[in-house]
């Protein structure tokens, strides 16, 4: 937030007027894919409720598709920085896993636009009308994302709290887990109603379906229900929190 700021002093008069309009579209816009979904973002629907002409928003963004990776590639920035602070705590490699898990849903709770869009944009026909620039940059952070998660799988190999069955790659368990974690978001999503099925805490679930794994793998330290549950909480407290991120989740 600071560098933002820091940046935006740096401009003149008219960039950052120009910057600022360009940032009111993308929060428009991230609004409208929470409340309608992406098929409710539009240069005219944009153009009406920022109170600028359509012509003005065509100078910023040359389609919708535009508009809606440039907001996708901005909350990835986001959950990016939370990967790393999940990577950075001080306690072991396994607690980095569950930190990961932990700052994947708080990311997905607050900026819950992020997977919508993801999910419309899986079409490559909407994907080919990115320019090149924010596809580049789309992929680098999806690759980022994942190499967070595999360096702290490779730590875990080096000091041997976890050793790999040989017919299983470190890419494979990051894959798994990713999927694991990314699939319990989509049911929630849907809004299926899993209390009904038993299911009253899919974070808690997820996070001990994955606990079940890597105990399955003997990746040390073991599952210890009472550790678990206070170093949950702990990164609920402490690493996971964000008063802008909740003024955002506010806003929607």
């Amino acid at each position: 937030m600071l560098s933002r700021i820091e940046d935006m002093a740096t401009l003149s008069r008219k960039q950052r007027e120009i910057a600022q309009r360009h940032q009111l579209f993308l929060d428009i816009a991230r609004n409208l894919i929470n409340k309608e979904g992406c098929a409710a973002v539009s240069m005219d629907h944009l153009a009406e409720l920022s109170e600028y002409s359509r012509g003005t928003v065509y100078q910023h963004f040359p389609c919708k598709e535009e508009v809606l990776i440039e907001v996708c590639n901005s909350s990835m920035s986001y959950l990016l920085s939370l990967f790393e602070r999940a990577r950075a705590i001080p306690h072991s490699n396994r607690d980095r896993i569950l930190a990961v898990m932990v700052a994947h849903n708080y990311f997905d709770l607050r900026q819950p636009h992020c997977n919508k869009i993801l999910q419309y944009t899986s079409d490559n026909s909407i994907m080919d009308k990115v320019s090149e620039a924010n596809l580049q940059q789309h992929n680098k952070l999806e690759k980022s994302l994942l190499l967070v998660v595999s360096s702290i799988v490779g730590e875990a190999l080096k000091t041997k709290e976890l050793t790999m069955p040989k017919d299983l790659t470190a890419i494979e368990l990051v894959f798994g887990l990713w999927s694991l974690n990314h699939g319990s978001q989509l049911l929630q999503a849907a809004e299926l109603h899993l209390d009904e099925f038993g299911i009253t805490q899919p974070e808690e679930t997820i996070a001990r379906v994955v606990a079940a794994t890597l105990d399955g793998l003997n990746w040390k330290p073991l599952y210890d229900a009472k550790k678990h549950k206070a170093m949950m909480q702990w990164l609920k407290d402490t690493v996971f929190v964000d008063p802008q991120m909740a003024d955002d989740a506010e806003e929607i």
